[in-house]
């Protein structure tokens, strides 16, 4: 080898080393991107060379990983490059006629004598010696954890690989020690055991743990407690949310008597010890489309990262970074309570004090006593269940257990309205009006949720509102922070004299029960997703749910084709604006309700996909059926935006990008997302 190519090799060697430490990839000369017709490279470059693959640890090459196709966890990753596991010192090799389906296994450590015995006894079941002990095995199908030190010893065994912990490492114990997955439990009394269906939660009496992630709930021994609702073996399966951004949920036990443990737990055959008034949840994988669409657009990472299909996407207790969590106070339960299907209750108070988790609280509470529960939700800006630009009316049958974009609702009515009320106050307490004209046929509780305007005018167009509800009980969430509450308590004297500046002919008198509480926000000073994120997320939520599909361009929805003569497109304000400004756009499917005021009741969204001015039509991509779309009489631009991320992410679109680009883009790269969420 002569001299000139041996330094091009280490050259070369040197220059992979910085590609793998920077990340920076380059594209390499044969690829050939499908997103565009057309893309050039500079063959000329070094740069497109990405002949440097990442080598891969000793541990990598065992003949274990290769013929069972299984990668190593991050924990024995970590044991490989501490040294505590050696390849060279562990015979992993399997025969061929052996099985190479491990799943059905689990296994227990055992001393040098007990080796032959131990060889010919396979079980599904941790043995009740090894109860307190911990087992932590990914790809074993019945896994036991506990909360502690976890250990890792590969034996000489020719058949099988061993997995044990110990809760007390003793003297003479000679067993390598490291710490899988221990970096997402507390340290607290809970018991975690790992499944083919997910992870078994054992709490103790009164013990509460946090969740960040999403999972399928249930209830398999006792009584849990979440966000207000409890749940027991009868209650069906809950779909959870805690992403990050917001305060994270909490699973409390809540068990006041022994339940006998359901057949599911007994045929799992994992040594759990059951003591007086624990509780048993399992949290399931969920698979939910509308989420991995909205990561997808957003550039913040708020879900922890899946692993694979079978384990759900949830941490407990994280421990890294300053997180937001849920609490809540014992004054709660006796304010909700007091409720019955007379009550017409407005929750308010400043920006961030907690509004909207009393209100998510107060609806599963309400939800063990009532079938339904009404909520009239005038904050334009966040909205709970629907888009984000309107105030409407909803039912509410189940429970909820996320942030507004996990749960939209279909509305009974809903009226547009600007998402900053203080440019248009005189038509946002007319479009109130219009919304409480619904007749109301079923005597069912009834909760407000109202916006955190506090201050100018916020006072005045809050007591215009409480007299056009004319409530019974008014929940009013006081701060620390002086600048995020009203000047004064709500009682009716002073709310009577502030409704004047809106309604001056007041001629009726209001009787209510005024409730204060200090928020429990005060403490939390971890990052917290900002109004304008939530609502992009709320319509990526939306129209992922409408086009039933991970793109606007690929969608099994109908087209419809609306003549421009037939219909009026107008802003919030009514004012006639072009047809090509509305292409690309989100818009509001309406009828005009006032004809003094250019007030519109919204039948639903859609997305223009086309303007042919020439022949004189518009393209509207929409799932609501003909019955709706007959209604409409204006489409209207404003209220809820359609996040430019939306366009800007390809999804294997070829050619152009539609309403993003004209010409060919001659250079590989990547669209910037648009959509993005800053982190503090």
């Amino acid at each position: 080898m002569d001299k000139g190519h041996l330094c091009s090799q280490v050259a070369h060697k040197r220059k992979s080393k910085i590609c793998r430490k920077d990340k920076k990839w380059k594209c390499s000369k044969l690829t050939i991107s499908n997103l565009f017709q057309e893309v050039s490279f500079d063959s000329s470059s070094d740069e497109n060379d990405v002949s440097c693959p990442p080598e891969k640890p000793e541990f990598f090459t065992s003949k274990f990983s290769k013929i069972l196709n299984l990668k190593p966890s991050k924990s024995e990753i970590e044991a490989f490059e501490n040294g505590l596991i050696s390849t060279k010192s562990t015979d992993l090799s399997i025969s061929d006629n052996e099985s190479c389906n491990l799943g059905e296994y689990s296994f227990k450590i055992s001393s040098e004598e007990e080796d032959e015995e131990e060889n010919s006894y396979l079980h599904n079941s941790v043995v009740d010696e090894f109860k307190n002990e911990t087992v932590l095995n990914k790809s074993s199908e019945i896994v036991s954890v506990n909360v502690g030190s976890l250990g890792i010893e590969k034996s000489a065994t020719k058949t099988k690989t061993r997995v044990v912990s110990c809760v007390e490492k003793e003297k003479n114990e000679k067993t390598s020690v490291s710490q899988p997955k221990s970096e997402t439990f507390s340290k607290t009394n809970a018991q975690y055991y790992y499944t083919t269906d997910g992870i078994v939660v054992v709490l103790e009496r009164n013990e509460t743990v946090y969740i960040h992630g999403l999972c399928l709930l249930s209830v398999l021994h006792g009584e849990i407690e979440i966000l207000g609702h409890i749940m027991n073996k009868n209650s069906a399966e809950a779909k959870v949310y805690s992403p990050r951004g917001t305060a994270l949920l909490y699973l409390k036990n809540q068990t006041v008597s022994d339940v006998p443990a359901t057949n599911y737990l007994l045929n799992l055959k994992i040594s759990i010890k059951l003591t007086p008034n624990c509780a048993v949840v399992l949290c399931k994988y969920l698979h939910d489309p509308n989420i991995l669409f909205i990561e997808k657009h957003i550039s913040q990472q708020i879900l922890p990262r899946g692993e694979n299909n079978t384990l759900p996407r949830i941490t407990f207790d994280p421990k890294e970074g300053n997180w937001n969590l849920i609490k809540t106070d014992q004054n709660w339960d006796k304010i909700i309570d007091a409720i019955n299907s007379h009550t017409k209750m407005i929750i308010c108070g400043g920006k961030g004090v907690g509004k909207t988790t009393f209100l998510r609280y107060t609806l599963n509470r309400l939800l063990m006593k009532f079938k339904k529960v009404r909520v009239i939700d005038l904050d334009p800006g966040q909205s709970e269940f629907t888009v984000p630009g309107s105030i409407s009316l909803v039912e509410i049958t189940e429970p909820v257990f996320g942030v507004n974009y996990t749960h939209l609702h279909k509305t009974q009515r809903s009226i547009l309205s600007n998402i900053n009320i203080a440019y248009e106050p005189d038509k946002y307490i007319s479009s109130v009006k219009l919304l409480l004209r619904e007749h109301f046929e079923e005597e069912i509780p009834t909760v407000v949720n109202y916006m955190g305007y506090t201050h100018g005018m916020g006072l005045n167009i809050l007591s215009a509102v409480i007299v056009h509800v004319q409530p019974t009980d008014i929940l009013q969430i006081c701060s620390r922070d002086s600048k995020k509450n009203y000047k004064c308590l709500l009682e009716e004297d002073f709310v009577m004299e502030n409704a004047k500046l809106f309604v001056p002919d007041l001629n009726i008198i209001l009787h209510y029960n005024l409730h204060k509480i200090e928020s429990k926000s005060d403490e939390n000073d971890g990052w917290t997703a900002e109004p304008r994120q939530l609502r992009e997320m709320s319509v990526l939520a939306f129209v992922r749910e409408m086009i039933n599909s991970d793109s606007i361009y690929k969608t099994y929805i109908p087209l419809y084709r609306i003549g421009l003569n037939d219909i009026k497109i107008s802003d919030l304000n009514g004012n006639d604006i072009p047809p090509a400004a509305i292409n690309a756009c989100l818009v509001a499917l309406c009828k005009h309700e006032d004809e003094k005021m250019p007030i519109f009741e919204c039948l639903g969204w859609g997305i223009i996909r086309g303007v042919d001015i020439i022949n004189n039509f518009l393209v509207l991509l929409t799932s609501h059926k003909l019955e709706i779309l007959n209604k409409v009489s204006h489409l209207v631009l404003g209220g809820a935006v359609l996040p430019p991320s939306i366009h800007m992410t390809p999804d294997e679109v070829t050619g152009l990008m539609p309403y993003v680009m004209e010409g060919v883009l001659m250079s590989f790269g990547q669209i910037t997302k648009r959509c993005k969420i800053s982190v503090k």
